[in-house]
């Protein structure tokens, strides 16, 4: 029993001493700092970062390693949880060596899309390396979420279906973490325009500044206290409170600037109650709820590979971590995919949508609704040839989107006219 335990010590202690020196592990302090790599350590870098912005380190475009390669996709590890829309943490990028030789190697801290614009920041530092790796470390695969293909609500909804036609504008959240509130603004002014046909564009900033300390402005915030407002007191106008990104954020999301400072506003539009969906993804509970009360807030795990989407049907996770909030505007069930809307503008993704595979980075986790006068009366989902041009069908007059052009057979919404 005596060997057995020293030998297992011996174990533990030559373990411990192994996976300390497979890593070389420097953070932004060790910036302009020369760092010595041998061809069994793997180089773990550590900045901060928020996601949720569309932001992230990269190696600068002219500076591509020579003696050096990413070793994996980077992770990002947030400061407090995975049920925080937007919050800050950490992202991790490791390295290994390819070549022998010495590198400068430069990160910068950009939006993968934003071509022509500069850096918000970089971090710098030389490596010496002693060759091509040939060490045994595996980088973390990111999995994809289970999701239920079935509901205890019975089906009543099309094939397939979208809101996109009826949402207003997309909108860029910059630099703060306020996916959250863009999400939650998104789902009432669709409801708003569907229901009442007006367009509403509402404060974000309201939302940073008044929902404190339930949500945390910047560095994150979740739908459920929003709903309350939303219901409590009524929506605040952007032209009442414009949005204010360089002023309450930094290069990371994390400051605390702008919470807190809730004035007097005038209150407009209010819903008469928000509910759950689902916490985790259960795709037929949302598409009947999209069908029946407009847009959804979701929460998503993001990461390189969202960030770096431009379109086509979305496939490659980014894991299961939640760190953004988008919104669900409709599903096509023939292709396999979900129609999600972002706040990075339209500069990113499809005119700033993406289509979405089912059960790709969790989508469709935390999943709420509101409803908004009642909820939406949907009167079929074909049209025939006698009612195409705003005739009435079961009651209710279609709502004909601007240049509509489904054909006969296509799916369509409407919504009651008093």
């Amino acid at each position: 029993m005596k060997k057995l335990f020293i030998f297992n010590l011996l174990f533990v202690l030559i373990s411990f001493y192994l996976q300390g020196q497979d890593f070389v592990k420097v953070t932004k302090s060790n910036a302009t700092q020369l760092v010595n790599l041998t061809t069994n350590q793997v180089l773990e870098i550590k900045l901060p970062c928020n996601p949720s912005t569309g932001y992230g380190w990269y190696v600068a475009d002219d500076k591509t390693p020579n003696v050096v390669t990413q070793f994996g996709d980077w992770e990002f590890v947030p400061y407090i949880n995975n049920v925080i829309d937007g919050q800050p943490g950490d992202q991790i990028i490791r390295f290994v060596g390819v070549s022998q030789g010495t590198f400068s190697l430069i990160l910068e801290y950009k939006r993968p899309w934003e071509k022509t614009k500069a850096a918000s920041d970089n971090f710098t530092i030389t490596i010496v390396s002693s060759g091509k790796y040939i060490g045994n470390y595996t980088p973390p695969v990111k999995t994809q979420s289970s999701q239920k293909t079935t509901s205890s609500t019975p089906k009543s909804y099309p094939s397939s279906f979208s809101w996109q036609s009826v949402c207003t504008s997309i909108k860029d959240q910059g630099q703060c973490g306020s996916c959250w509130a863009f999400a939650a603004c998104g789902i009432f002014e669709a409801n708003i325009n569907i229901i009442d046909g007006v367009t509403r564009d509402l404060s974000e900033q309201w939302l940073i500044n008044c929902d404190y300390p339930s949500n945390n402005g910047c560095q994150g915030g979740s739908f459920p206290s929003v709903g309350s407002l939303f219901q409590n007191s009524g929506a605040v106008y952007e032209s009442d409170l414009p949005y204010a990104d360089g002023s309450c954020s930094t290069n990371y999301g994390s400051s605390a600037a702008c919470i807190g400072t809730c004035g007097t506003y005038s209150h407009h539009e209010q819903i008469s109650s928000y509910n759950s969906i689902c916490t985790n993804p259960d795709p037929a509970a949302i598409k009947q709820a999209i069908y029946d009360y407009g847009p959804v807030y979701v929460s998503i795990a993001s990461g390189n590979n969202f960030q770096n989407y431009n379109g086509g049907v979305f496939t490659t996770t980014d894991g299961t971590s939640l760190n953004h909030a988008v919104v669900l505007v409709g599903w096509d069930d023939n292709n396999g995919y979900w129609i999600l809307r972002n706040s990075w503008g339209a500069g990113w993704g499809e005119n700033g949508y993406m289509r979405i595979a089912y059960g790709v980075s969790a989508v469709g986790s935390n999943a709420y609704k509101i409803n908004y006068g009642g909820g939406i009366t949907n009167c079929g989902t074909t049209l025939s040839s006698s009612n195409t041009s705003g005739n009435y069908l079961d009651k209710c007059t279609i709502y004909l989107e601007p240049n509509f052009s489904t054909p006969v057979g296509g799916t369509f919404h409407a919504k009651v006219i008093p």
